[in-house]
């Protein structure tokens, strides 16, 4: 059993192992850079008598950035609906797993076809002592039995070390017993000033089955 979820993790770990060797581009940043340079050519070209230089787009880029910070889209995977903030950007797609990422961070949901008794604390526990298994500089930080998506789960948060960066993240399992078993997982480094760990909870208690969501 502890081989089985050991596995149900590994192949994430190489793209977490990717967190500090690149970045995916930010669609803010892009937007602002667009936006202040457009500000500045209006400026200049503008006369300083005339009243319409008063009008800037500073306004609607603050409005659009707040909209971003709070905005999610809702996807579905393997019989649930999961809402994932739009500051994460997908990058992999497949039937059983999709990965995505931000400037610091790596986030994968994956399907696996076992089922688990997660209300049973062996199994519980085998799930984390496989994850941490999988690395040798690991802190376990705490653990929770929690329902997600209105079937029995695991909460799990960590830190450990990625090419010498510290990081920090969490993981989730979840499943009926029945037809198989989905997990969540997100890894960050631990010096960003994003609050990835509450973008994970407001994600996992997100999750219902798509015949509630209906």
């Amino acid at each position: 059993m502890k081989k089985k979820l050991t596995l149900y993790f590994l192949c994430g770990i190489v793209s977490l192992l990717l967190i500090g060797c690149g970045s995916a581009p930010s669609k803010e940043s892009t937007t602002k850079s667009s936006s202040s340079e457009k500000t500045s050519e209006e400026t200049t070209k503008a006369p300083a008598t005339e009243p319409k230089t008063t009008q800037t787009p500073e306004t609607k880029e603050s409005t659009t950035e707040s909209s971003n910070e709070q905005s999610s889209v809702s996807i579905s995977f393997h019989g649930y609906k999961i809402s994932i903030s739009s500051l994460w950007i997908e990058q992999q797609n497949s039937a059983d797993s999709m990965t995505y990422r931000t400037d610091d961070a790596t986030m994968m949901i994956k399907y696996n076809s076992e089922s688990y008794d997660l209300t049973n604390e062996l199994i519980q526990k085998s799930a984390i002592d496989g994850f941490v298994s999988s690395f040798d500089d690991y802190v376990s930080v705490d653990t929770k039995v929690s329902t997600i998506g209105e079937v029995p789960g695991v909460i799990h948060s960590f830190e450990l070390s990625l090419n010498s960066i510290p990081a920090t993240g969490k993981f989730a399992i979840f499943s009926d017993g029945e037809n198989g078993s989905c997990g969540i997982m997100y890894v960050s480094k631990k010096d960003t000033k994003t609050d990835y760990a509450n973008d994970f909870d407001s994600m996992i208690s997100s999750v219902v089955p798509e015949t509630s969501a209906e």
